[in-house]
């Protein structure tokens, strides 16, 4: 068992061993090997990974939030939040909950923070109060976000012979998109 957690992270948990969340070499992660491993210990306990401070000239509310996750069951939880106090749980504003939609394989997922109000400046990672609950991290990535941020829930509504219609909701505040279409194979 290691107890270790990234460079300037702070962890805060109730579970049953002080050493949650911390990095694992135990599962498989999508790059070097290592990810985080959240796990709450059960219920009525928490565990929460907390990044280092986001500099106080950068907006809260503009940042894009993206990484992995991996989950051996879709009932377990993942909240993703800004805290401003990395010692005091209570601080912890939830942006966003995600459930594993499929089992033992590695998701995306993104969070914007663009309806964050609040004086918080760090990113932090809660496997929630309730029955237990074990994820993994891995990629953790917090950027600006861009111009043209990515559509989200994009789907396949129909397809035909001739057709296929596909659906999505705006990124952001956009309105109109620009759709290329290649054809199946290698594209030089």
């Amino acid at each position: 068992l290691t107890t270790s957690m990234p460079d300037c992270w702070y962890r805060l948990g109730t579970t049953t061993s002080t050493n949650y969340p911390y990095i694992s070499s135990t599962q498989a992660s999508t790059t070097g090997g290592k990810s985080l491993y959240m796990y709450n210990g059960g219920s009525g306990y928490y565990a929460i990974a907390i990044t280092p401070r986001i500099a106080d000239e950068i907006e809260m509310d503009s940042l894009l939030i993206s990484f992995y996750t991996y989950g051996s069951s879709t009932s377990y939880r993942l909240e993703v939040g800004i805290m401003t106090d990395p010692t005091d749980a209570t601080s912890f504003t939830t942006i966003g909950t995600i459930h594993p939609t499929i089992t033992e394989t590695w998701e995306r997922n993104e969070f914007y923070t663009r309806n964050y109000v609040g004086n918080g400046h760090y990113i932090a990672f809660r496997s929630p109060i309730g029955s237990s609950n074990t994820i993994y991290l891995d990629d953790i990535n917090i950027d600006v976000i861009p111009a043209c941020p990515h559509v989200e829930n994009l789907m396949i509504a129909s397809v035909d012979n001739a057709t296929a219609t596909f659906t999505w909701e705006a990124g952001s505040t956009e309105s109109s998109w620009e759709v290329v279409v290649l054809p199946a194979g290698p594209v030089d």
